[in-house]
């Protein structure tokens, strides 16, 4: 279990080119207590992620993002996320295909992630082996009438194509609501659970989350 703050800077160009958007939002992850294996942070750990998203008619999305993983503090040198007895520096790399509609005031978001992990300064010699996922996710909003805070819930799975069997291992579902500031941007408060798939004592990873969004937008 633990504690996760997430920071979201969003720049956003819209109309570049008819029916396009590009949005490139900044992360910024900051793990605050515990162990959250889940999302590769530990306690006093950062993480930073920035992805660039063209968006066609507001439905159609194609993201590529790049995450780097870094530890702050000594007492992270205890935390092993990858078990190899290493302190560990990584970064990742993502692709995504996204579609969204809406029926009444039910928005649903699908969505599809190749995923690449590697850790810096590590050759494949010393031990270090590229990690692949692909990552299934659906999730839904509710827009309730005059209430602020619409729930959202979301639920994800994920494969391993590193593995021979290339089978799903991981289960993820998601449940918060929001607040948005208007022009002061969007506050986020979330409950999320992940769990093994396919093993005989499966770890069980609960989170709670804060996030905060902010969109610069730039018309053309």
């Amino acid at each position: 279990n633990g504690t996760v703050i997430n920071l979201r800077l969003e720049l956003a160009y819209l109309n570049v080119m008819p029916g396009l958007d590009l949005k490139v939002p900044i992360f910024f992850r900051r793990g605050m207590d515990g162990n959250i294996l889940e999302s590769e942070m530990v306690e006093d750990s950062s993480a930073v992620n920035v992805e660039f998203q063209f968006i066609y008619l507001n439905n159609f999305t194609t993201k590529i993002g790049y995450s780097n993983f870094f530890d702050g503090g000594e007492n992270t040198y205890i935390n092993d996320r990858d078990n190899n007895n290493n302190l560990d520096n990584d970064f990742r790399w993502n692709a995504d295909l996204a579609l969204k509609h809406k029926i009444d005031r039910l928005s649903f978001k699908y969505r599809v992630r190749y995923q690449n992990k590697n850790e810096i300064g590590l050759t494949s010699d010393e031990g270090d082996e590229s990690k692949n996922y692909l990552r299934f996710k659906v999730g839904l909003k509710y827009n309730i009438k005059n209430w602020k805070f619409d729930p959202k819930l979301s639920a994800e799975i994920f494969r391993d194509l590193t593995k021979y069997t290339g089978s799903f291992d991981k289960f993820r579902w998601t449940i918060g609501t929001g607040y948005n500031f208007k022009k002061f941007g969007e506050l986020d408060i979330y409950f999320r659970m992940e769990r093994d798939l396919g093993i005989s004592y499966p770890k069980t990873t609960n989170i709670v989350g804060l996030q905060y969004s902010f969109t610069f937008k730039n018309k053309k």
